[in-house]
């Protein structure tokens, strides 16, 4: 059975459904109509670690919203090598669907950790869109911050320089929320050495290299998920 055949026989609501989803950005501020009208189109599915949530090339029927855990957003390039997009946390959503009957993924999802996500059918996520200008002024918003994420992406990966490219990478993820300590200048990251690798679209080893690099100049410190900066402005100096 393929992975997208299997997604939609197993959707189906999973008990009630929480009251954090109507803090969700595409949901906030709806009226109490409103937001039943939304809650009653919403499902949920669990996805083991290492399992697709869709694959490329399959018609895009629905969107989804991390409830927990991970999902990397990727593509394969020429070398089979994979290139990662983005990572989808806690909150996040792929929505980006104008509502096409034929637009297809071209990028795959899978769960990076044990995770559950909540799903709206694409036909259901247009009428409610359509009917209601708050939604479509949230879904603006969720698209402006992904293209936002996306021109990062590639800003990072354009760069030739491998150094550079990590350079970037690491203080892009400063301003990032998700990914602050509560010690100053403390960054946790959600990816280990080989999905930095595979977002930055170089190899493991070139990480691992320069990462050491930094520690052994006292740039940085590197912990358990985490990287401290301790000279920024050296850091900076790479990237002119």
């Amino acid at each position: 059975m393929s992975v997208k055949k299997r997604c939609i026989d197993d959707l189906q609501t999973k008990g009630p459904i929480t009251l954090k989803l109507k803090e969700h950005l595409l949901f906030r501020g709806l009226s109490i109509r409103e937001w039943e009208n939304v809650r009653t189109c919403i499902k949920e599915k669990s996805y083991k670690k290492g399992e697709y949530v869709f694959e490329c090339g399959e018609v895009c029927d629905r969107i989804i919203i991390i409830q927990s855990g991970s999902v990397k957003i990727f593509r394969l390039n020429s070398s089979g090598r994979e290139q990662i997009l983005e990572i989808l946390e806690k909150g996040d959503t792929c929505a980006c669907n104008p509502g096409v009957l034929d637009w297809s993924c071209s990028a795959c999802a899978r769960a990076m950790t044990p995770c559950r996500v909540w799903y709206l059918t694409r036909m259901d996520y247009v009428r409610l869109v359509n009917s209601n200008f708050k939604l479509s002024n949230a879904l603006n918003h969720v698209l402006a911050q992904r293209v936002n994420r996306l021109n990062t992406l590639i800003e990072e990966v354009s760069l030739e320089n491998s150094q550079k490219k990590l350079v970037k990478f690491i203080l892009g993820m400063i301003d990032a929320p998700e990914c602050r300590c509560q010690e100053p200048n403390c960054l946790s990251i959600p990816y280990n050495y080989e999905e930095i690798a595979h977002r930055l679209g170089t190899v493991r080893e070139t990480v691992t290299r320069h990462l050491n690099q930094f520690k052994r100049h006292g740039w940085i410190d590197i912990k358990p998920h985490q990287i401290i900066i301790r000279d920024r402005q050296a850091l900076e100096n790479i990237l002119r």
